[in-house]
């Protein structure tokens, strides 16, 4: 597999790169400890969990990390949220500055780095934005029908987009088409007029609504890009538990159905991306451009 050293970047980049993976491995080991002394459930997701696969450790160009806990364990993880260190803060998506919003997910920040200088975006957001984090993506059960599961998608599709009127302007990740930017822009006009409290708050019930109900044995995390959600749904066996498995010379927890959930995501996983995509990836990252400004000063270094 391929590993830091062996990309084709230049020296400063892949000491960035490193840098970014020592931050967000500082933050994964600190939620392990919060969950683990609290006995909460917790795994990698996505890519995370790719790489612990199939790199035992982060993707060499990665650069950022994921979690999934069950909405119960993620409510848990909330009321003991004073039990993470100085060095780090949770924050919901409704916490930030400004009524804004960026996107439905908990995150982690790691107030030892330090992503950029500062300027109108963070100011906007926050400046507890300005740094690293790994996200918590929550997994709720969704109905087996696939037609109340798209009524469900929609709902959240239609939330999302009202959410986006709270952004930064100019801060979105998707691609448009002309009729897709013609909607995005209606639904966030509309959304403006909507606190992003009450928008998340709708958000987070239309995600949750389905749990506990029967005939519900798939999960899903909702994150919303414009032709579908994020979204795994594997059977409740497949997460039901985990294993620990080695991470960057730890061990961290994957789902125990990590076959089934990878290849829902990826298909053919332990097949790397060809070079072009891989270059793709490193120039769309958050950290770990050449001008990022990212700064890091682990526990110690002063």
């Amino acid at each position: 597999m391929t590993t830091l050293d062996q990309l084709d970047i230049p020296t400063e980049e892949k000491s960035q790169l490193s840098r970014v993976h020592a931050a967000l491995l500082e933050t994964l080991l600190e939620l392990d400890r919060v969950c683990g002394e609290n006995g909460l459930q917790y795994w990698l997701a996505g890519g995370s969990c790719l790489g612990a696969v199939r790199n035992g450790g982060f993707i060499p160009w990665d650069d950022d990390a994921d979690v999934i806990m069950k909405r119960g364990d993620f409510e848990a993880l909330v009321a003991h949220r004073d039990d993470f260190g100085g060095g780090f803060r949770l924050v919901l998506p409704h916490e930030l500055d400004n009524d804004s919003f960026i996107d439905p997910v908990t995150r982690v920040y790691n107030l030892s780095t330090r992503l950029h200088e500062s300027g109108g975006r963070d100011e906007f957001y926050g400046e507890i934005q300005n740094h690293c984090w790994v996200d918590i993506f929550v997994y709720d059960q969704v109905p087996d029908s696939d037609l109340l599961g798209k009524v469900q998608y929609r709902q959240v599709m239609l939330l999302y987009m009202l959410l986006m009127g709270h952004r930064y302007r100019g801060d979105s990740s998707w691609s448009f088409t002309p009729l897709q930017r013609l909607v995005v822009r209606a639904a966030s006009a509309v959304g403006r007029l909507i606190p992003a409290r009450t928008l998340l708050s709708l958000y987070e019930s239309c995600s949750s609504h389905y749990n506990g109900h029967p005939r519900c044995g798939r999960y899903r995390g909702f994150t919303v890009t414009w032709d579908h959600v994020w979204i795994e749904t594997p059977s409740e066996a497949d997460v039901e538990t985990c294993i620990r498995v080695p991470f960057e010379g730890v061990s961290l927890p994957i789902p125990v159905g990590y076959d089934n959930y990878l290849r829902m995501i990826y298909g053919d996983y332990m097949r790397e991306p060809p070079k072009e995509a891989v270059e793709r990836e490193l120039n769309s990252k958050h950290y770990s451009s050449r001008d990022s400004g990212f700064r890091y000063e682990p526990p110690g270094s002063g």
